[in-house]
């Protein structure tokens, strides 16, 4: 592809030497040499910084000629842990997200992301732990996590912000 000017905002992943690995908000990362980038401005750079680079863009390689710190977006604030607590019993309803046997991750409709060990579900309950699936798993707590005793479906219309994490 040729070359074409562009400006790209973005969080600096890696920097080594006169190379940058960043990653756009909408998810692609580029390779960013910035060697024709004054001295100065390649001093501040550091992982985790937010930037706007200026210059010719092929694919996912740039050769920046400009580069900024830039404000990071502003998002919502982070939400709080699930609190500690040991032997509290809980129902949580929330999308699975991720399946690592034995912990399976719940996101919840307010958003939190909730660990739950599901090693001592019967196989019949822990084959309808689907990833994408609502579900709410009745458990209780053990530290930060959760240990699951039972699985329950859910609709996707029921799985509302009312229906976090709660006590029982």
């Amino acid at each position: 592809p040729v070359p074409e000017p562009r400006s790209l905002t973005g969080v600096v992943q890696s920097v080594h030497g006169t190379s940058v690995i960043l990653a756009t908000p909408d998810g692609r990362s580029f390779t960013v040499d910035v060697a024709q980038v004054p001295e100065a401005s390649r001093a501040e750079l550091r992982e985790s910084l937010t930037v706007r680079v200026t210059g010719l863009v092929s694919g996912s390689q740039m050769t920046a000629t400009s580069l900024e710190i830039a404000e990071p977006e502003p998002g919502p604030p982070p939400l709080p842990a699930l609190p500690p607590g040991d032997g509290e019993p809980v129902r949580i309803t929330g999308i699975v997200a991720s399946l690592d046997w034995p912990t399976v991750v719940l996101t919840t409709p307010d958003g939190r992301s909730v660990s739950v060990d599901v090693g001592e579900l019967p196989a019949p309950a822990r084959s309808s732990l689907i990833a994408g699936q609502p579900v709410t798993i009745v458990g209780e707590r053990a530290g930060d996590r959760v240990v699951a005793r039972a699985v329950e479906p859910v609709r996707p219309e029921e799985a509302t912000p009312a229906d976090g994490v709660r006590g029982r």
